[in-house]
């Protein structure tokens, strides 16, 4: 969550995708909380709804080999 927030704060455009989900569902985040010198726990965090863009059409990189 942090990076995609993050990027979106400095004005990117961020998509978030999930194989098997469409664009407007929502997936689970989950929170690491550290309890002790090396142990954690899995905490439930925020949902997150996923900004899945319209299918992209093959990119091509630009030739620089010139």
């Amino acid at each position: 969550m942090v990076p995609f927030q993050a990027l979106k704060m400095l004005g990117f455009e961020v998509h978030a995708a999930c194989p098997g989900k469409r664009s407007g569902q929502r997936i689970r985040t989950a929170v690491h909380g550290f309890e002790g010198d090396q142990t954690y726990s899995e905490k439930p965090g925020r949902n997150l709804t996923l900004l899945t863009p319209p299918p992209l059409t093959r990119w091509t990189l630009p030739n620089t080999t010139s």
